[in-house]
């Protein structure tokens, strides 16, 4: 399982199970945008918007 961690200025937001529950894009103006995907019609949604944000990491985990 790969999981996205969002760094701010004062804290960080992690979105587990990127790339199945989670999608991201880097926008025009360093806008970053996470999307959540619906499982069963694929659909996204928009659920977060970082305008100002230091660094992400995606981190990898071994399956439980």
């Amino acid at each position: 399982m790969k999981t996205l961690k969002v760094y701010t200025k004062e804290s960080f937001f992690t979105y587990d199970n990127l790339y199945v529950n989670y999608q991201f894009e880097r926008k025009e103006n360093d806008v970053l945008v996470i999307f959540k995907v619906d499982n069963i019609s694929g659909d996204e949604s928009i659920c977060a918007v970082f305008r100002q944000w230091e660094y992400l990491e995606i981190e990898e985990y071994e399956n439980e």
